[in-house]
């Protein structure tokens, strides 16, 4: 994040030279956050290994929620599909799962599409693809019910990366990313498709 009237580098250096801990944790929480939506996947997880020591000095705001949030997103998304590395992956985001879950029984209005979103993620890599396919519908649900448009969109999109990664040809997969055209990144359907959505959210030739 550097424009003619911010430089996110400068920003950060003068935080930690001055050591003011929650102002740096805010602005990792968010540099978090933007990375994961721009897919600098990453750069993400690089942000917030840099800023977990300093998740106390804001223990009473919603960046802690953004952050660990986001950190476990980044991290699945990074981990490939070998079961080792999946183990260990599984085990590196448990803290953030146990976190989410625990504030989801106090308040499921904002927190169950942040707790379903993240174990479609973990069933995708372990392979569970009915189980993920059902999650990623959850966290869609509730995130629409809750009027969390940005990460009900967030969901579809991954949802939808989830079906193209399968060799999905259905409408689930063309509407999925339809309905994520409103995420921050605002990413095209993917080149690497050799198949593209019609007006009507089928593949060109499906009956």
């Amino acid at each position: 994040m550097v424009g003619p009237g911010y430089d996110e580098h400068e920003h950060r250096r003068q935080l930690l030279e001055q050591n003011f801990r929650g102002a740096f944790f805010v602005l990792a929480a968010v540099a978090v956050l933007c990375r994961y939506l721009f897919r600098k996947l990453e750069e993400a997880v690089a942000w917030a290994e840099e800023s977990a020591s300093y998740v106390d000095s804001s223990a009473a705001t919603y960046h802690v929620v953004t952050w660990t949030q986001y950190q476990a997103l980044a991290i699945l998304g990074l981990s490939g599909l070998e079961p080792e590395e999946v183990s260990a992956t599984l085990e590196r985001v448990r803290p953030n799962r146990v976190l989410l879950e625990t504030l989801l029984r106090f308040s499921p209005v904002n927190f169950e599409h942040r707790v379903r979103l993240i174990d479609a993620e973990v069933a995708r890599l372990e392979g569970r693809r009915g189980d993920a396919l059902e999650l990623y519908e959850q966290a869609i649900e509730a995130a629409r019910r809750n009027e969390f448009t940005h990460e009900q969109a967030l969901a579809n999109e991954l949802a939808g990366r989830f079906l193209l990664s399968t060799g999905s040809r259905t409408p689930a997969a063309a509407t999925c990313w339809r309905r994520s055209s409103s995420t921050a990144a605002g990413e095209p359907w993917p080149r690497s498709a050799s198949w593209r959505m019609s007006s009507q959210n089928s593949w060109p030739g499906s009956a």
